[in-house]
C-alpha cells in the first residue's frame, strides 16, 4: 500500500508540474519544446517510481509468505527460512555413581551424584555471527560454562569474545558429552579449563590445518575462572594438523598432530594463592601446596611470577580403532615466606578405544549403526577403552617446603578400563574401573593405592 501511495503522489506531482508549465507557456515564458522535454522527464521519473513500487510490493509479499522453520536436528531449532537467523537449544545430563574399595587412606564416600546438567543455547545472527550460552545446574547451583560470540569473516579468520575453553589440551577441548572415560586423565590437572578473553582461530585446506590464538585473564592449572587477580594476561596458542586428511591414503586420514602453549604471570596472596590442588577420579585430593589456617604469607605457598605450559598432542582414528596421546608440562614460579623457587610438573596419558560393533571411532559424536531395539536385533554400539596416565611433581616442590610430602604425593600412576554402551544418538551408559598408585603422600611413606568403580547414565536432547 505504501508503494501505491508513492506512485499516486508522483503522478499528481507530474500533473501539477505539467499544469504549471502550461500556464508559464501562456505567459510567454518557456518554449513549447522545453515544456515537452520537461514532460518527458517527468514521465520517465514516474515509470521508475512504478518499478520501485512493484519491487516493494513483491518484497512485502515475500515477507508475508516467509515463515519460520522449526524442528529437531542435533537439538531443537528455530530458524528463518533463509537461515540467516537461527536458534538451537539442546543439553545433556550425566548421572554418576562412585564405588571405592576401602584402601586405608582412601577417604572416598560411595555415592550417586549429578555430575553435569547443562543447557546449551546456540544461535546465528545475520548469517555471520554465532553465539553460545551454556549454564550448568549440577549440584543445585548455576555455573556459567560458556558465554561467547563468534564473528565468521572467513574460514581462516574467526573471532571469539567471552568465556570459552582455553585452546590447550586435546582431551579438554573434546566435548564433555563425547568423552570415552567418565573423568579426564591426570593430564587435566595441568590443563587450564575455561577462561575469559578474546580468540582468533580458523582452518585451512578444509580442516587439514587449524590454529587458535587467544589472550585471556589466566587461570591456575586444572581450573576455570570468571575474573582476573592481577594486571597480567595469559597468551595461549595452539596448532593442530591432519596432514593426510585430504589424500588417498585412507588409513592415515585420521592421524592428527599438534602442540599448544601458554605464557603469563600469576601473582597470588596468602588468602588467594592462585595455585591448584590435584584430585583423583574419585574426587580425592592427592596433592596441594602448603598453607596454614588462618593463612599467613610465612606459611602459605603462593604463585609469584612467570607461568608457562606446553603440550604436544595427537590422536589417530581408523575404522573402529581410536587412540590419543598428550604430554603436558607446567612451570610456575613460587614464593613461601622468604623462599623463592619454581616447580615444573609433568603429566602424560595414552589411551586406546575399540568399537566392538564396528562403528568408526571418532573424536566427535558417536552414532550407533543400529539403535538399541530390544527383540528386533538392534543392540546399539559397544565400546571398550583402556588408558594409562602418570603425573610427576617437581622434587624441588618438597625440598624447598612448598608442599608437605606427608600430605601430598610426588607421583601418581593410574590405569583405567572402560566399557561404553551407546543405545542411540541420545543415550549412553558408561562403566569405568580405575586403579591408582602413589609415591609419598603419607606419614608412613607411600599413600595406599586407590581403586574406584564409576558408572554414568547420560542422556542428550
Amino acid at each position: 500500500m505504501k508503494a501505491i501511495r508513492i506512485v499516486a503522489a508522483a503522478a499528481a506531482l507530474a500533473a501539477l508540474g505539467a499544469g504549471v508549465a502550461h500556464a508559464g507557456a501562456a505567459a510567454g515564458n518557456p518554449s513549447q519544446a522545453e515544456l515537452l522535454q520537461r514532460i518527458e522527464q517527468l514521465e520517465a521519473e514516474v515509470k521508475e517510481l512504478k518499478k520501485d513500487a512493484r519491487k516493494l510490493e513483491a518484497s512485502d509479499d515475500t515477507r508475508a509468505s516467509s515463515k519460520p522453520v522449526a524442528g529437531y536436528k542435533d537439538g531443537f531449532f528455530l530458524a528463518t527460512e533463509d537461515g540467516r537467523y537461527k536458534l538451537n537449544v539442546d543439553g545433556y545430563v550425566q548421572a554418576d555413581s562412585r564405588w571405592s574399595v576401602d584402601n586405608g587412606d582412601d577417604p572416598s564416600v560411595d555415592q550417586f551424584s549429578i555430575r553435569r546438567a547443562r543447557l546449551d543455547i546456540r544461535g546465528t545472527l545475520a548469517d555471520r555471527f554465532d553465539f553460545r550460552f551454556q549454564p550448568d545446574f549440577a549440584g543445585s547451583q548455576v555455573v556459567l560454562q560458556d558465554a561467547y560470540l563468534d564473528g565468521r569473516f572467513a574460514p581462516w579468520a574467526v573471532t571469539r569474545l567471552g568465556k570459552f575453553k582455553t585452546p590447550f589440551g586435546l582431551e579438554q577441548l573434546q566435548a564433555d558429552s563425547n568423552r570415552v572415560f567418565l573423568e579426564s586423565s591426570l593430564v587435566d590437572n595441568l590443563t587450564p579449563n575455561r577462561d575469559v578473553g578474546a580468540q582468533l582461530y580458523g582452518d585451512f585446506q578444509h580442516g587439514a590445518f587449524t590454529y587458535q590464538l587467544a589472550v585471556l585473564n589466566g587461570v591456575p592449572d586444572g581450573t576455570s575462572g570468571d575474573t582476573d587477580f592481577n594486571d597480567a594476561v595469559d597468551v595461549a596458542a595452539r596448532v593442530f594438523a591432519l596432514p593426510l586428511r585430504n589424500t588417498t591414503v585412507v588409513p592415515l586420514r585420521g592421524l592428527g598432530l599438534g602442540v599448544a602453549a601458554t605464557a603469563g604471570r600469576e601473582q597470588g596472596t596468602a588468602s588467594s594463592p592462585q595455585l591448584p590442588s590435584f584430585r583423583t577420579s574419585s574426587r580425592n585430593t592427592y596433592f596441594k601446596y602448603s598453607a596454614d589456617s588462618p593463612s599467613t604469607s610465612a606459611a602459605t605457598t603462593v604463585a609469584n611470577g612467570d607461568h608457562w605450559r606446553v603440550m604436544p598432542q595427537g590422536y589417530y582414528y581408523y575404522g573402529p580403532f581410536g587412540s590419543m596421546f598428550e604430554y603436558g608440562v607446567s612451570n610456575q614460579e613460587l614464593l613461601k615466606g622468604a623462599t623463592k623457587g619454581d616447580t615444573q610438573n609433568t603429566a602424560w596419558q595414552l589411551r586406546a578405544q575399540w568399537l566392538l560393533t564396528g562403528e568408526a571411532a571418532t573424536y566427535d559424536v558417536l552414532v550407533p549403526s543400529h539403535d538399541f531395539n530390544f527383540g528386533h536385533g538392534g543392540w546399539g554400539a559397544w565400546e571398550v577403552a583402556l588408558r594409562y596416565a602418570e603425573l610427576h611433581v617437581d622434587g624441588d616442590t618438597f625440598t624447598k617446603g612448598f608442599a608437605d610430602p606427608t600430605k601430598s604425593v610426588s607421583q601418581i600412576d593410574s590405569i583405567t578400563a572402560g566399557l561404553n554402551w551407546y543405545l542411540n544418538r541420545n543415550i549412553k551408559l558408561m562403566f569405568d574401573y580405575e586403579h591408582s598408585t602413589f609415591d609419598k603422600g603419607s606419614k608412613t611413606g607411600d599413600r595406599d593405592p586407590e581403586d574406584v568403580f564409576l558408572t554414568r547414565a547420560q542422556f542428550w536432547f
